[in-house]
């Protein structure tokens, strides 16, 4: 077309082509105002009587003055063929619908034979969005199915694309994942609770039951906790939990063993040390096996009657400490027989004195009943020290209490 709107050429050449007054060029003169092609809505041609979208382009001299219009004719049934064998490539189901649409909403080539220039802007959702030059997705429920639309606007032209597929199809592949997800999950909450029962069945209360009978281990103990029937079915087993339990067993026996023997040795040293320390309150007399006299405590020589300067080792005399017990003797011939038996057999015996010293070192008068215990002692070695006499100075104590505190 030139300048004036009047068709020069024409391919493929018709009859109406030379009709001037059917000329497509007047339709097109706003191509002369731009540099870019003109890209019309689509159209019936009248010269072919199909549908066409026309493209038209401004043509311009060297100088680059308007010589005319060159106006391409693109039939959208051969746009509706490409855009099948496009859908082809996508999906071989015919679950894929391709919609190309121009700016008026009406449709240019689709891939669900619907009549072309069909207005499609109360059919397809998100349509509008994409002829304002928007891109997306949304998804829309159509024939009892979920449908996801994809839109775009086609870069250079006021036409959209519009690309409509099944949502269970789309997302098939995160579908399946997500259920292989769920199901691996389930699986893994069952296998873990599995895991656990059986762990805490066979290791945890086993350990539990332990550490309770753990707790009741005491140095009264007569029965062994380890030997109760919580822990009979879990002492036989040949495990790493039947060894521990048997080697609590061992460690439960090897603590009252040291019970006991701590036991006896402490009751051993407090009745040392209640003699040691009752020991102050009773006479306490010490001979070597000559018979001499080694030691005598400040109790024994004070009932005597003997003064702290004549106990003094430089001023010791044995044989003042043996007179003045006897002279306090009430019956004398009694008491040797009585030290004669007691050598012999019973390690105590008792005898009468007249009276005793106070601790100012008076004599005081008055008839007492005396309890005489004999034992031996020996030092570390073995060796004999000598015979020792613990006198009991107190009148009214019955033997069981003196046995009680000197034993």
């Amino acid at each position: 077309c030139n300048t004036s709107g009047n068709i020069l050429i024409s391919y493929p050449s018709s009859p109406n082509a030379i009709d001037q007054n059917a000329s497509p060029c007047n339709s097109f003169r706003q191509a002369l105002q731009q540099n870019t092609p003109f890209i019309s809505p689509g159209r019936v041609s009248t010269i072919t009587g199909t549908n066409v979208v026309s493209i038209a382009t401004h043509i311009t001299g060297s100088r680059g003055q308007s010589i005319g219009i060159m106006i391409i004719n693109v039939s959208l049934e051969q746009f509706t063929s490409h855009l099948m064998v496009v859908r082809q490539q996508l999906s071989s189901n015919d679950e894929v619908r391709i919609w190309i649409v121009d700016e008026e909403g009406k449709s240019l080539a689709n891939t669900e034979r619907v009549p072309l220039q069909t207005n499609l802007l109360a059919t397809l959702p998100g349509l509008k969005n994409a002829l304002r030059g928007e891109q997306g997705n949304l998804i829309a429920r159509e024939q009892n199915r979920d449908w996801l639309y994809t839109y775009l606007p086609i870069a250079g032209t006021r036409w959209a694309v519009i690309v409509q597929r099944p949502t269970d199809v789309t997302f098939a592949t995160v579908i399946s994942f997500q259920n292989s997800l769920i199901l691996a999950l389930v699986m893994l909450v069952i296998g873990a609770s599995f895991f656990w029962f059986v762990l805490h069945g066979w290791v945890v209360a086993p350990l539990a039951k332990l550490a309770q009978a753990v707790k009741m281990i005491q140095p009264s103990q007569i029965e062994k906790v380890t030997d109760s029937k919580r822990l009979v079915r879990e002492r036989g087993r040949s495990d790493e939990i039947g060894n521990l339990i048997n080697a609590v067993s061992t460690m439960e026996d090897e603590i009252h063993s040291l019970f006991r023997k701590s036991d006896e040795t402490s009751q051993a040293r407090l009745h040392t040390l209640d003699a040691i320390m009752r020991s102050t309150d009773e006479g306490v007399l010490l001979e070597d096996p000559a018979g001499r006299i080694v030691y005598a405590n400040y109790n024994f020589t004070q009932f005597v009657g003997i003064s702290p300067q004549e106990i003094l080792p430089d001023s010791f005399d044995e044989k003042l400490v043996a007179e003045k017990l006897l002279a306090l003797i009430e019956d004398l011939d009694a008491y040797n027989e009585a030290i004669l038996h007691a050598e012999d057999g019973p390690s105590e015996l008792e005898f009468q004195v007249r009276g005793y010293y106070n601790q100012v070192g008076q004599l005081v008068p008055g008839q007492r009943d005396i309890r005489m215990r004999l034992f031996q002692v020996r030092d570390q070695a073995g060796q004999l020290i000598g015979p020792v006499s613990y006198t009991h100075l107190r009148a009214h104590e019955t033997p069981e209490h003196i046995v009680c505190r000197l034993l």
